[in-house]
């Protein structure tokens, strides 16, 4: 329910949320290990053809929640596209609002690349 009142956050409170949630991305939990994975399928069921997706194997139902909610509490977007580099994927993590809550949620896997866990609330700016 809303007051109807908007809130207004500084740029300081946004640098420091950033810096919180860059520390958290470094914590072992955020962490991929060897047996983790990102898989793209496609599938029909019922006769009816879903499109190309892309899903999390093998990592801690912490690491996905984190990584939604990150987003999520960095954007004010309808549907946040945000690039995000995890271990060696590129993926597009797609955060879709209802409300004040997190409506649907997944990545959208891009390309596969050397790096560590990282993200940007910039959309000019790929990781």
């Amino acid at each position: 329910m809303s007051t109807g009142v908007a809130e207004k956050v500084t740029s300081e409170e946004l640098e420091e949320n950033n810096i919180f949630l860059n520390a958290i991305l470094q914590t072992q939990v955020m962490k991929l290990d060897v047996n983790d994975r990102v898989i793209s399928l496609q599938f029909s069921w019922k006769g009816l053809l879903k499109p190309l997706g892309s899903s999390f194997i093998g990592v801690s139902p912490e690491f996905e929640v984190a990584l939604y909610t990150i987003i999520f509490l960095n954007r004010n977007d309808q549907v946040s596209n945000t690039v995000v580099k995890v271990d060696k994927y590129l993926l597009e993590v797609m955060v879709c609002r209802q409300g004040h809550a997190i409506g649907t949620s997944y990545p959208k896997l891009l390309d596969k690349t050397l790096g560590a866990c990282s993200f940007s609330t910039d959309q000019s700016k790929k990781i």
